[in-house]
């Protein structure tokens, strides 16, 4: 279910009100500022702005220029519940990347 590190590993369901951690990785090129990570019912749905981290507390590879934002979450009350995690990049000119999102599902 989550790997060495804690993380939830992709189509596992988790216990409702479980504490875990999501992992999304971004490969940047420009200078990153900070990471807005939103939370919605679905991936069309209203999202809801859940955290800001600065990008100098997220794990970072020079080599691959690559970030890796970890997320750490309560899964929803109730079974078979789902939640879309949303982290979305804003570069040191202010400008704000696509979002990249993973899903988290509770269990039936």
């Amino acid at each position: 279910m989550f790997s060495a590190a804690g993380v939830l590993q992709p189509g596992v369901t988790v216990d409702s009100l479980s504490k875990v951690n999501v992992n999304m990785e971004y490969t940047s090129e420009v200078a990153v500022k900070e990471f807005k990570i939103y939370s919605a019912a679905t991936t069309t749905g209203v999202q809801t702005l859940l955290a800001k981290f600065p990008a100098g507390t997220q794990k970072y590879d020079n080599e691959l220029r690559n970030y890796v934002v970890k997320v750490p979450v309560t899964a929803p009350k109730g079974k078979n519940v789902t939640l879309v995690l949303f982290a979305e990049v804003i570069a040191d000119n202010s400008i704000a990347s696509s979002q990249k999102n993973v899903t988290l599902k509770t269990k039936p």
